[in-house]
């Protein structure tokens, strides 16, 4: 064998050899350490799509985190206004747990009072209220309220400041003296303040107007005249089938009698309570007061006239008689009870 050819095939082996040993370390290399993304992406798999993907997933996350703040913000303060309705229950039921201890020490009967129906002006409408310590305790303030207080008044043993030991008792005298026309009503309400509490009666009635007084003009069948005791006087010119109020009215309205001067149909006196005699020589269009001169008591219950105009009216204080047309009067008692 020509050693020069063995030379030369030994070399191409260790050549060859080299050559394998140094690709194979280069793509040793090349797996441990990727010169960009893009061999990064081919070693592990990863693609472009999947980049995206996993960016719109956290900003999906980023939001629904941004939410979950919001909505815990919302709950707290949802947790602090039931906190603060709680304690406002807490309060109101401590309240009411010392007012129903005080109302259990304390008795007012009755809790209602219907006086009726009355006159206007009509007094001596009164009903008694009790009161009863339960324990012992102080009353606070009597007081009148609602819709009409001013057609009631109060009086009585039970007044404000009054210390009362358990079992005594004590009364409000409560009177209807109403104003006006319709239903009435009030609230009378007495507090106490020791212990604490709010005791309450309602008080309630009705005003009747009545007739007092019809006349008929003797030159006119179908005129008639109708006193009305709160109303004043009434007219009707069809024999009563209807009635309207005359065109003037007396000072006081509280009419007890109306009478027409015989002759004169234009002349008539109408008697009130609490305001003495009232004439009108024009058919009651208007009204002025007489002198009632030494009428002592002008609370009148009845009236008349006779033939010469002489008047006669019946008060309280007995029966007084005028002859000058209700100017002056003179009474007329003797022999009256």
């Amino acid at each position: 064998m020509n050693t020069d050819h063995t030379h030369s095939a030994i070399r191409f082996i260790l050549l060859t050899l080299t050559l394998f040993i140094c690709l194979a370390a280069a793509g040793s290399a090349h797996a441990d350490c990727p010169e960009d993304l893009r061999n990064c992406q081919r070693e592990l798999g990863i693609t472009y799509d999947d980049l995206h993907i996993c960016s719109s997933e956290n900003e999906v996350l980023k939001n629904a985190n941004i939410r979950l703040a919001a909505q815990n913000d919302y709950l707290a303060q949802e947790n602090t206004q039931l906190k603060t309705g709680q304690q406002g229950y807490i309060d109101t039921i401590q309240l009411l747990t010392g007012q129903l201890a005080a109302i259990s020490a304390t008795l007012m009967t009755p809790a209602n009072i219907d006086f009726g129906a009355v006159s206007v002006g009509a007094g001596g409408q009164t009903r008694t209220i009790t009161v009863t310590a339960n324990k012992d305790m102080t009353l606070g303030a009597i007081t009148l309220g609602g819709a009409q207080p001013g057609d009631f008044t109060h009086g009585g043993t039970c007044t404000d400041g009054a210390i009362m030991a358990a079992g005594a008792g004590c009364s409000i005298n409560v009177s209807f003296n109403p104003t006006a026309t319709g239903n009435r009503s009030a609230t009378l309400t007495v507090a106490t303040t020791s212990p604490v509490a709010t005791l309450t009666t309602t008080l309630t009635g009705s005003v009747a107007i009545a007739t007092s007084s019809i006349v008929i003009d003797p030159n006119s069948a179908t005129t008639l005249y109708a006193g009305m005791d709160g109303a004043g006087v009434y007219k009707s010119i069809d024999s009563g089938a209807s009635w309207n109020p005359a065109t003037g009215q007396p000072a006081n309205k509280r009419i007890k009698a109306v009478v027409i001067k015989p002759g004169d149909s234009t002349k008539l006196y109408a008697a009130t309570y609490g305001g003495g005699l009232f004439k009108t020589t024009d058919a009651a269009s208007t009204w002025s007061a007489c002198a009632n001169t030494n009428l002592s008591n002008l609370n009148l219950i009845s009236l008349t006239i006779d033939g010469t105009g002489k008047l006669y009216a019946g008060t309280e204080s007995g029966v007084f008689v005028s002859t000058d047309g209700c100017g002056t009067w003179t009474a007329m008692n003797s022999g009256l009870p």
